[in-house]
């Protein structure tokens, strides 16, 4: 915008004024002058639609990035919400069967109706689902901090 006006100012002429002294064999005297050029032609034509359609393609580009950052904006909100559930669902459900699982593989290793490695796959189980549900919470969290970015470009 400031570039479409400075360029529809510079069409009009700028008014010259001069003064000066003076001497021309043997007179002296204060000279005066006064230059108004007359605006027959539109004087910059050319750079003023230049700019005007400098102005029009940086709206456009600005219009651009606007539907990109909605789309991504939406995208992470998604996935952020798919990855919210995936956490509740690891947190409340799964890693609680896990950790009841190896209670009652201990509680059957006491009594002698498994064997040891049963123990130790339950606590692999464990172990294998507290690192999903870590996981989870990263993507969580990335996709958190990626929402708070986006909505910070406004």
């Amino acid at each position: 915008y400031e570039n479409l006006r400075i360029e529809k100012a510079a069409r009009i002429p700028d008014v010259t004024v001069s003064l000066g002294y003076g001497y021309d064999q043997g007179s002296q005297g204060i000279v005066a002058g006064l230059s108004i050029p007359l605006p027959i032609w539109n004087r910059n034509q050319g750079n003023i639609q230049n700019a005007y359609h400098g102005m029009l393609k940086a709206e456009d580009q600005s219009k651009q990035i606007q539907v990109f950052l909605r789309n991504k904006l939406s995208t992470a909100y998604l996935e952020l919400k798919r990855a919210y559930h995936d956490v509740q669902d690891l947190r409340d459900m799964i890693l609680e069967i896990s950790n009841q699982n190896l209670i009652l593989a201990h509680e059957g290793y006491k009594e002698g109706k498994l064997e040891y490695w049963e123990v130790l796959n339950a606590q692999q189980s464990v172990l294998e689902t507290e690192e999903k549900h870590i996981q989870a919470l990263v993507e969580y969290h990335n996709k958190r901090a990626e929402i708070d970015y986006l909505t910070s470009l406004r």
